[in-house]
């Protein structure tokens, strides 16, 4: 401890973390080589729903892609190690500093090369999708067997998010949430429909964050309600940017409940007027799926969710919760956890292949909430396959259809943004005029 009062041992501690981070994301480099070879030397025909032209015309791009993620990769373990250097140099600075010197913290640190949410995030996915060839098993590989929350992803993410949560402490604690009028989603019928729905909330987000929550009445008059969440945006101060999916799958507990996306939906469901004793349906896409179930694994009101593209196979969930799960091969996002998601017969999985029509020609991964809802629709059209997923799938699927056939009374749109800090003025020694009285000339 300084004469300043300040931790220069958890300064030297965070030091180390950043130092060994940095290692880590320099070991990435070799797989990042491995995986750009690989595309560019691999065959892509005869892969059946794999086959061109979806892999083959984009396999050079993404190899490109991967060659120019690994300069990056490069840069990026250097720029930490330096920054760990820095650590140190201002812990030094600080022991070294009588109890008069007035140090600054931000400025004895100098962090001359920030690391931006969207590229640490485009690296994730890059690097951690097991389809991807040359990295069998995504993150797996990279960090250890036995990736989970609470394992070597938990870890991982956390050291993410204390680099990237340099960027959010510039904001209030408190995210602002507002109700907004707008005319967003009609009452979905099924669970394809309801993932429909969530592609038409992303859509409708204009430079702030959306959560809708629509009421439903049942025939004998109880409410339930539905919440669409959608995944990541990048919006200024966004409370659904990179750095609340590191939040999200942090081995804490308590971090990933404090995630600004579990706040906004939480705040979402009070706002439009859940009842302590309503039912709840939660359906996400992305990160939207994973805030939804950390919800889900501690509102009891919530009894259903349904994810599309998220990486949840980490977060447990209670019996009470029936949940449907939708990946589909080569969207490398789901890959993000390190494992398959648990098979119970509450908690179902719907793999296939990608639909490749209903994508964006300039998608390079078919991570889009159409090509999940797609994979839906055909596995729930295969009514001839029983064996256990199958029927496991057309069970919770009967259950999320009786949730939703009810009359839809009303539905509440969320807007959320991160507000900037305001920081007080700092004293002065100036002479104050003194008090006057009203009406009277200065």
């Amino acid at each position: 401890m300084s004469d300043l009062l300040v931790d220069t041992c958890r300064i030297r501690s965070d030091a180390d973390r950043v130092r060994d981070l940095a290692a880590t994301v320099d070991g990435m480099v070799a797989p990042l080589v491995t995986a750009a070879v690989s595309l560019r030397s691999t065959p892509w025909g005869g892969l059946g729903a794999w086959d061109e032209p979806f892999l083959a015309v984009r396999a050079a791009q993404v190899a490109g892609d991967v060659e120019a993620a690994t300069g990056l990769v490069r840069l990026l373990a250097d720029d930490l190690a330096a920054l760990a250097g820095d650590a140190d140099a201002a812990a030094g600075e600080f022991e070294a500093a009588d109890a008069g010197l007035a140090v600054d913290l931000r400025s004895a640190m100098v962090w001359t090369a920030p690391v931006h949410e969207p590229f640490v995030g485009s690296l994730a996915l890059t690097v951690a999708g097991p389809h991807v060839p040359g990295l069998p098993g995504g993150l797996a590989a990279i960090f250890g067997a036995g990736g989970s929350v609470g394992g070597a992803v938990g870890s991982v993410a956390d050291s993410l998010a204390r680099v990237t949560g340099r960027r959010r402490r510039a904001y209030a604690d408190d995210p602002r949430v507002e109700v907004v009028e707008r005319d967003v989603l009609p009452a979905p019928r099924t669970a394809v429909e309801a993932l429909h729905g969530v592609q038409g909330v992303s859509e409708e987000q204009r430079g702030a964050s959306l959560v809708v929550v629509q009421e439903l009445r049942a025939a004998g008059g109880s409410s339930r309600w539905l919440v669409s969440v959608p995944g990541t945006n990048t919006y200024s101060a966004s409370t659904f940017g990179w750095h609340q999916n590191f939040e999200l799958m942090s081995a804490d507990a308590a971090e990933r409940e404090s995630a600004d996306s579990v706040v906004v939906i939480r705040e979402a469901m009070d706002r439009a007027g859940v009842g302590p004793q309503d039912d709840v349906m939660l359906v996400g896409h992305s990160q939207g799926g994973l805030a939804a179930a950390v919800v889900a694994a501690s509102d009891p009101r919530v009894t259903r969710l349904v994810t599309a593209g998220s990486p949840v196979a980490g977060h447990r969930l209670p019996e009470r919760v029936r949940s449907l799960h939708v990946e589909v091969p080569g969207e490398i996002v789901t890959a993000l956890d390190g494992r398959r998601n648990p098979a119970t017969p509450g908690r179902v999985t719907v793999g296939g292949t990608a639909d490749l029509t209903v994508g964006a020609a300039s998608d390079v991964i078919p991570h889009g909430v159409g090509y999940h809802a797609a994979a839906l629709e055909a596995a729930l059209a295969d009514g001839r396959r029983d064996d256990e997923t199958s029927v496991a799938l057309r069970t919770v699927d009967a259950e999320i259809e009786d949730f939703l056939d009810a009359d839809l009374v009303g539905q509440t749109v969320i807007e959320s943004r991160l507000v900037q800090e305001e920081h007080p003025a700092e004293p002065t020694d100036e002479p104050r005029d003194p008090p006057r009285e009203p009406g009277t000339a200065p």
